[in-house]
């Protein structure tokens, strides 16, 4: 039993610490989800780029670097540059000409911006709910004795 007549775990300063931690916890989280994403529109960008060049100048080939596996690169032709093979998630990838790829390239990336709206929210609200536990951590404090 503590002065204050709380046992350790019922003590409010010790469940808002408790509480503060694991919003703590949550930011980083949602941190590390934020960069994810921000990665993953970056490089949607880059892929709807390559494809207005593509576009653009018509060749007949195009050489290029290829992922053969455990980020291993080599350098590869496309014969035919009028069809791409585009990862549309899960691991598969399926074969899309120029204009069906910048298609699903634009809507994956709007879907994406709408998940880091949604993320961005939830940080905001995550940061609000840390100030106010902080506050109260402050409160709590200075009625304690001592």
């Amino acid at each position: 039993m503590l002065e204050n007549g709380y046992t350790s775990a019922e003590d409010p300063l010790n469940q808002y610490h408790n509480l503060w931690k694991n919003l703590q916890s949550d930011h980083r989280k949602y941190l590390r989800n934020k960069e994810t994403l921000q990665k993953d529109i970056q490089e949607f960008r880059d892929l709807l780029e390559t494809i207005t060049h593509l576009k653009q100048h018509r060749s007949r080939e195009v050489k290029t670097l290829v992922d053969i596996g455990c980020e291993f690169l080599c350098e590869g032709v496309i014969e035919d540059p009028s069809r791409i093979f585009v990862d549309i998630g899960l691991g598969i990838n399926a074969e899309m000409t120029l204009e069906e790829a910048t298609l699903h390239v634009t809507q994956r990336i709007n879907q994406l911006q709408q998940k880091l709206e949604h993320l961005d929210e939830s940080i905001a609200e995550n940061q609000a709910n840390s100030r106010i536990v902080s506050l109260g951590i402050n409160e709590l404090q200075k009625e304690q004795p001592g």
